[in-house]
């Protein structure tokens, strides 16, 4: 039997390891600042920060926010008029599916499909490095 999802439906902040699927509720602002392995869900309305680690696939949903600051390893789909934005020190290695925003200020290792993101001067953009085997993205800090 699978785990149920975590659920976060107030603004809070994640600092331990988790794993599993993750699920912001609209409204919520939550803040991953340790290591997550697993499914995100960012539901319309609401916002994650990922300030420390996440190996998984992310789902923006229409009207969410996710923002990088930590490292985001693992596939991304943008929806329709949702946000990704890299910040300059974060980085970012996987597929992107981009329906809404994207914008790169920091670092992307990825191959872009649909939309094309906005990368900004100064930011890095490098051809893809994951073969599912995880990027190498310790050696770029």
């Amino acid at each position: 039997m699978a785990a149920s999802p975590l659920f976060v439906t107030a603004d809070s902040e994640l600092a331990d390891r988790t794993e599993g699927e993750l699920v912001v509720a609209p409204d919520a602002v939550v803040a991953l600042a340790g290591r997550h392995t697993g499914r995100v869900e960012v539901q319309g309305g609401a916002t994650a920060r990922i300030t420390g680690v996440v190996e998984g696939t992310v789902t923006i949903e229409s009207l969410a926010t996710a923002i990088i600051v930590g490292d985001l390893m693992g596939d991304v789909e943008i929806r329709v008029a949702a946000t990704l934005v890299i910040e300059s020190e974060g980085r970012l290695a996987g597929r992107v599916t981009n329906f809404g925003s994207f914008t790169n200020f920091g670092y992307r290792s990825c191959v872009t499909e649909e939309r094309l993101p906005d990368d900004r001067p100064g930011s890095i953009v490098e051809p893809p490095n994951w073969h599912g085997a995880g990027p190498r993205l310790a050696d770029r800090r």
